[in-house]
């Protein structure tokens, strides 16, 4: 491998990747000492978008920084993140009272737009600056598209055995009793300088090595070639075998949506993985295999049909939701993928699978379009998730008591509060006095982690709060009092608790426990002793971390496995029990999930 000399666009990537470390360290600072602008959302979500994505392009595409066109781009793609990410901010912040991560809960879909949206353009700008005009050459755009992953990878991969270099560097000469290169880098301006100088030159390295880079490229094809057949396959042998299993199976796992989508996405991938830039003559498999595979693609409408009617199906019965409404935005794409593959295949045109570039080159120009309108008022998922959630409530789909005000505070940024300040104010509706009440108390919380249980003050409103499982079983009183003396102990179990009386130990005595909501971990066990009722354990499972929406029905068939303390069945759930440590007196550490679902 020859090592790149320090030509001009080496030099260049480097400057700029020490540039972009050091703007990165300056808002760090800023951070650190809380001044401004890093104390204005607007101007941090921005800093930051825009000095991650904008230097990475103008890397990307070293060898055009001599022309104009590169620097048009630039400029015309700061200036669209800067908007996408000023409406963001304002959103996401509406006021006082909205904790930092807010970002993280209302905005979280931006960072993964915001970078589909760059990967996708970015091709289409190198093939323009290579071309010199407006023209998209498919093979160009197939290049491009690969070779910027490949290299931000490889970039990636180089500098953190940089890292792995340097921190074998301190830890030898700390053993011979000198901290200085130890304490050299870990400094916070060193780190943020040299990670962005070496990545600058990684990416250098990268783009000098086309060999490499063509070679890794042509290897993940060649595998991504070979594993085609075999979600072509499990798509023919799933659709046939659905008639006779019917629909009602894939709607109880309450994720076939996303199943389906997967499938499709690994067709859709891995199909153009085979079909490259287009310029394949003749069909890359034997006539049996090729067969397979395009009887695989030909179904997949049918699939993108049954997601449609899965999420309508929600959607009729919950509302829009942020996460329905892409939901929709992926079964669209990925619509517009299949059918189009499909229609092209039975075309039976030469060569094969002619009219996909054209097909890849349109529906990017879409998912471009989408990225961009999420993260504005024409298409952003929490107004329609207002509008829909607001609506459901005015004609009684959903109470006023089972409302989730807090959803709105919280997770939906300025649409939401502002939805909360107008329901707190209406007027002529049935309920309007207990949603009048309700979201007021949303819009004077604080944080979402406020506990709707700190009114509690009685056993009878501890009672009220919680559900108590099998069906019929009648609480025994001490317990409860005994819960509303733990205080801030079990506060976080009084409101949407499920408590399950059951014997585990088969001492002719029941136990409760206590069931987190929609969690199943942080699930606690008491039982009677001679001294009263204690904490004497967790229950914990291992299969799942969260309840599904059959979890209370399950509750009321739950079986007792045999062991030291008896294991607990709920539905397709195994519980075990942790026993609590005698001399901890408060509810211990959550005991980590061995998988999460």
């Amino acid at each position: 491998m020859v090592v790149p000399s320090f030509d001009r666009p080496t030099r260049l990537l480097v400057l700029i990747g020490f540039l972009q470390g050091s703007l990165l360290f300056w808002m760090h600072k800023l951070l650190e000492w809380h001044a401004w602008p890093s104390t204005k959302p607007s101007v941090l979500i921005t800093w930051y978008t825009l000095v991650f994505a904008v230097p990475l392009a103008l890397q990307l595409m070293a060898d055009h920084l001599v022309e104009s066109r590169a620097w048009k781009f630039a400029a015309g793609l700061a200036g669209t993140l800067a908007v996408l990410s000023v409406y963001t901010a304002r959103t996401v912040f509406p006021g006082s009272g909205t904790s930092p991560d807010a970002f993280f809960e209302s905005g979280a879909y931006f960072i993964p737009t915001v970078v589909l949206a760059w990967y996708v353009v970015l091709p289409f700008a190198q093939a323009w600056l290579k071309n010199k005009q407006a023209r998209f050459p498919y093979p160009d755009l197939f290049q491009f598209s690969w070779n910027n992953i490949l290299v931000i990878l490889t970039a990636g991969f180089y500098t953190s055995l940089f890292w792995g270099s340097l921190a074998l560097w301190a830890s030898m000469f700390k053993i011979i009793h000198i901290d200085f290169f130890a304490e050299l880098f870990t400094e916070t301006w060193f780190i943020y300088l040299v990670t962005g100088g070496v990545f600058g030159f990684a990416l250098a390295n990268g783009r000098s090595q086309k060999g490499l880079v063509t070679n890794l490229r042509t290897t993940m094809l060649v595998m991504f070639r070979n594993l085609l057949p075999l979600p072509a396959f499990i798509a023919l042998i799933f659709l046939a075998a659905l008639p006779f299993a019917g629909l009602q199976p894939l709607w109880d796992t309450n994720h076939a949506t996303l199943l389906m989508l997967n499938l499709q996405l690994y067709v859709v991938f891995f199909l153009n993985a085979v079909y490259q830039d287009g310029r394949q003559e003749t069909p890359p498999y034997p006539l049996p295999v090729r067969f397979l595979v395009e009887a695989g693609v030909i179904v997949l409408p049918v699939y993108s049909a049954l997601s449609f009617y899965a999420l309508g199906l929600r959607v009729a019965q919950h509302g829009w939701s942020v996460s329905r409404v892409f939901a929709a935005l992926a079964v669209f794409i990925m619509a517009l993928y299949v059918t189009g593959y499909a229609r092209s295949i039975l075309r039976w045109e030469s060569p094969w699978m002619k009219g996909a570039a054209r097909i890849n080159v349109r529906i990017a120009a879409v998912v471009i379009a989408l990225a961009v309108l999420v993260n504005t008022p024409i298409l952003d998922p929490r107004l329609i998730t207002v509008r829909s959630q607001v609506a459901r409530l005015k004609s009684g789909a959903v109470s006023a008591e089972k409302f989730d005000y807090d959803y709105f505070r919280f997770l939906l940024g300025k649409p939401g509060r502002d939805a909360l300040v107008r329901l707190a104010k209406l007027e002529g509706h049935p309920q309007a006095e207990t949603i009048r009440s309700k979201a007021a108390a949303a819009l004077d919380k604080k944080n979402r982690w406020e506990n709707p249980a700190t009114g509690v003050q009685t056993v009878e409103e501890l009672e009220k709060g919680m559900k108590l499982f099998p069906s019929g079983k009648v609480w025994d009183r001490s317990f409860l009092e005994f819960l509303l003396e733990g205080k801030e102990a079990y506060r976080h179990y009084w409101v949407g608790g499920r408590v399950l009386a059951v014997d585990l130990n088969k001492d002719s005595a029941e136990e409760y426990v206590l069931f987190k909501p929609y969690h199943h971990g942080q699930n606690l066990l008491f039982a009677r002793t001679e001294t009263g009722w204690k904490e004497v354990g967790r229950l914990v499972s291992a299969d799942s971390d969260f309840q599904d929406a059959n979890f209370e029905k399950q509750l009321s068939n739950c079986q007792v496995l045999l062991s030291q303390w008896n294991e607990l069945r709920i539905g397709e759930q195994t519980y075990q029990v942790f026993p609590k440590s005698s001399d901890t007196t408060q509810p211990g550490p959550d005991i980590p999930m061995t998988s999460i679902d």
